[in-house]
């Protein structure tokens, strides 16, 4: 219903989803492939802190990739009641994630981002597979910005991204802002 708090239940899915992708694969190298992915019923969650991936925020290693869908962009709802100048996904990856089928209200909460990609200097695995990220088939709404990409200077690059079929309203800096800070 949008006025519960549901950040601790989606952080507590995102940390389970990772756990288990880990097990058996200690080394996290190339010769292990394992595709997971949280699915959210269609409701309006109520998010108040920034979500993170494990490890810093890290969605990729090796050959693994983490996938967030919705079961339908005008149906599935997360609404932002966090702190101003704050993402509600935060996410440092070299490929593989992807996020479908939902919907990031920040309502108009000053600076709100909904996701926020970032390679930075703390996790720079980078992996030659192909696999990229994906956000597609969402709705970014009363937002500063609806999607964020950065690089740190000190890395200097940042695995493929694409952004697809997504709808950006009412977002007061950018639907979508790539930054290069080198």
């Amino acid at each position: 219903t949008g006025t519960t708090d549901s950040t601790t239940a989606f952080q507590n899915m995102i940390n389970d989803i990772w756990l288990a992708k880990t097990i058996g694969n200690p080394i996290y190298d190339n010769t292990y492939y394992q595709v997971t992915a949280g699915f959210i019923p269609s409701g309006t969650y109520l998010i108040s802190q920034t979500l993170y991936w494990p490890g810093q925020g890290l969605g990729y290693i090796g050959n693994h990739t983490f996938s967030l869908y919705g079961q339908d962009p005008t149906t599935t709802i997360l609404k932002w009641a966090g702190p101003i100048y704050t993402p509600m996904i935060w996410f440092s990856t070299g490929g593989g994630t992807s996020f479908s089928r939902l919907t990031f209200d920040g309502q108009n909460i000053a600076g709100s981002e909904g996701i926020r990609c970032e390679w930075s200097q703390a996790t720079p695995n980078y992996s030659n597979n192909g696999d990229e990220s994906r956000i597609q088939d969402c709705i970014f709404k009363d937002l500063a910005y609806g999607i964020r990409r950065s690089i740190v200077a000190s890395v200097g690059y940042f695995r493929d991204i694409s952004i697809l079929r997504n709808r950006f309203y009412r977002c007061s800096s950018y639907g979508v802002y790539l930054q290069d800070s080198s």
